[in-house]
């Protein structure tokens, strides 16, 4: 590793994990490193290696990245794995009961007060200048 990349490591808490886009539904191995500073999804990930999840494991794969003739987009992300990702952020986001902001609501006081000051400007009750 790199020594910018040690630093950067160290200073905000990050994990590697290399997961296997065999073992993610995918023809092709392709072993790619993911960082994170999440431990639980860190060990959730380290599962999709291909010794352990693959169909391919000890025989070959029926696409490599430099297959001749053969075109798929070895960028890609799979689906599983972003499917994947998703659920332990949901689920951390359960753990740590983060929600999403309740709608902001108005006290029968402060109506009161909003259309009082409304109609003082000249507007009506029909909501028009």
């Amino acid at each position: 590793t790199m020594p910018l990349m040690k630093e950067i490591v160290k200073s905000f808490g990050l994990y590697c994990t290399t997961v296997d886009y065999c073992a993610l539904g995918r023809d092709d191995k392709k072993p790619t490193h993911l960082w994170t500073n999440d431990f639980k999804l860190h060990s959730t990930l380290s599962e999709y290696r291909c010794e352990t999840k693959c169909p391919y494991f000890g025989g070959i794969h029926p696409v490599g990245a430099r297959a001749n003739g053969h075109q798929f987009n070895a960028a890609a992300i799979p689906e599983a794995l972003a499917e994947e990702v998703a659920d332990e952020v949901h689920s951390r986001f359960q753990d740590l009961r983060i929600r999403k902001t309740p709608e902001a609501t108005m006290t029968e006081e402060e109506i009161e007060a909003f259309n009082k000051l409304m109609t003082a400007r000249g507007g009506g009750d029909n909501g028009e200048p």
